[in-house]
């Protein structure tokens, strides 16, 4: 597959070429925005808190730019376009790195296509299209800031050290059986391909020998020593791990169930204030995911609805019955 875009759809295929960095034969990112700071042109007085800098970690694609390196890119831009900015960006960005991005520059063009130069950008999409995909490479570098993207062919990021910093891995074949692993800011990996018995593995500055063949192997970082291991099982919850690892987000990104309360609470206006909510929510989520949601009573929740669906609990532990059991699972009152 060639992801491609334009504009608002350039940003798209940086966006989703940087995090989905193994789906793609190919991407081509056409005048579009990388990043929040630098694109907006924030000054000291304008930044928001660092929450909110921090959660662009999320998106920016400068703070992915390694995963890119796995695979062809090629940019365009108008000569004369504000937005040129965004793909020499993205060229400094691949020179921290070592790698020099194709950047097509069209002449004297603004927000469009030069008519010769799109014909230079489809002869580098097609010639990459016709070069067979290796969806099992020998060399990976891999780079994110959450679990949220974690993945890039067989090698699998399964847990930070801390969240929303810098955090990447290289891995490469030295030989068919000497794998190395470098690491930053990991505490533990899994490596979903076979490796044969015997076949070393120097992570960082641990050696380890592979005894048996899985179809994948765990490894974590002691606490204590430093030093990385085979691990078993991974780490039960509760815990940040892939799917589950903040923010809220988590929630509204796989199939999910509302449940509304059926009773009323001690608290009159916590009530209205919950009904006004889940209207709002239902009226939002139309106008802006054009969906319906599902939406039940909690009289009507099946123990089946619970292991379907993310549940949205509205009300109190008096007022919705499905909240108590919720509570004594974890830490909060």
């Amino acid at each position: 597959i060639a992801l491609m875009g334009f504009s608002m759809g350039g940003a798209g295929a940086w966006h989703l070429g940087a995090h989905y960095p193994d789906r793609w034969a190919v991407v081509h990112a056409g005048a579009g925005f990388v990043d929040v700071k630098r694109y907006q042109r924030l000054g000291p007085a304008d930044m928001p808190s660092m929450v909110e800098q921090q959660l662009w970690g999320l998106y920016d694609v400068p703070n992915y730019a390694r995963n890119l390196l796995n695979l062809p890119v090629v940019a365009y831009s108008g000569e004369n376009d504000k937005q040129k900015d965004a793909a020499d960006y993205m060229a400094e960005v691949f020179a921290s790195h070592g790698r020099k991005l194709t950047h097509h520059v069209g002449p004297g063009m603004g927000h469009k296509y030069h008519p010769e130069t799109i014909k230079e950008v489809a002869t580098y999409v097609k010639s990459a299209l016709v070069e067979p995909k290796d969806r099992n490479p020998d060399s990976i570098r891999l780079q994110t800031r959450t679990l949220r993207y974690n993945k890039c062919a067989w090698l699998e990021i399964t847990g930070l050290q801390e969240h929303w910093k810098d955090s990447r891995t290289d891995a490469f074949f030295a030989a068919p059986r000497d794998l190395r692993i470098e690491t930053r800011n990991l505490t533990s990996l899994r490596i979903n391909r076979p490796l044969v018995p015997g076949t070393t593995i120097g992570i960082d500055d641990t050696r380890l020998t592979v005894q048996q063949s899985p179809k994948h192997l765990d490894l974590h970082r002691n606490g204590k020593t430093g030093k990385w291991e085979f691990a078993g099982a991974r780490h039960p919850l509760p815990r940040k791990s892939p799917g589950l690892q903040g923010p809220i987000d988590d929630a509204f990104l796989a199939p999910f169930l509302v449940v509304t309360p059926s009773a009323p609470s001690a608290n009159r206006r916590l009530d209205e204030w919950a009904a006004f909510e889940i209207e709002h929510l239902k009226t939002r989520w139309r106008a802006l995911f054009r969906g319906d949601l599902r939406i039940i009573p909690d009289n009507a929740l099946t123990p089946d609805d619970a292991k379907r669906y993310n549940l949205i609990l509205f009300g109190t532990p008096e007022s919705n019955k499905a909240i108590p059991p919720v509570l004594d699972q974890t830490p909060l009152k």
